[in-house]
């Protein structure tokens, strides 16, 4: 069962996945939260926790991917959240500009490619299969989805 409401709302035992959530995603990101870390900090158990957000079965580690954006759409407008998930993607993106400047360097990309907007293709593509497949994706489906994007910036 999704949560609906405001934030601000909801009944202590979802607040508190909630903010477990939005504290784990600043520690480790959300390439690495589980449902598990989620019930241990929130003090609650696992089932609890997959009851609140179906989708987060007992189908390995792509469903901690499945319950963080269910936990991020139950708490739209939560500051809190918005944040944990700004330090986390900016975390992960910290080194990829210079990725994308040596790619320059070597001529497999323009010299005007905006780096920025490169990022955010590739992201915006791998989210959005990672989270429509809901599981992980392997390197067979990945690297021709990378591939197609860089062919832009050529």
């Amino acid at each position: 069962m999704a949560l609906v409401g405001r934030a601000d709302e909801l009944p202590a035992i979802d607040r508190a996945i909630i903010d477990a959530c939005v504290a784990l995603l600043g520690e480790v990101g959300r390439a690495r939260l589980t449902r598990e870390q989620i019930a241990l900090r929130a003090g609650v158990s696992l089932p609890a926790v997959n009851r609140r957000f179906a989708s987060a079965g007992r189908r390995g580690r792509s469903s901690g991917c499945r319950s963080a954006a269910e936990l991020v759409a139950a708490a739209t407008g939560d500051p809190g959240i918005d944040a944990a998930f700004s330090r986390s993607l900016a975390s992960v993106r910290a080194g990829t500009p210079r990725l994308v400047e040596r790619a320059r360097e070597r001529g497999e990309v323009r010299p005007d490619c905006d780096g920025e907007l490169l990022l955010d293709l590739l992201d915006g593509a791998l989210y959005y299969r990672l989270l429509w497949r809901n599981r992980e994706l392997t390197e067979a489906e990945v690297e021709p989805l990378v591939d197609t994007v860089l062919a832009g910036f050529r």
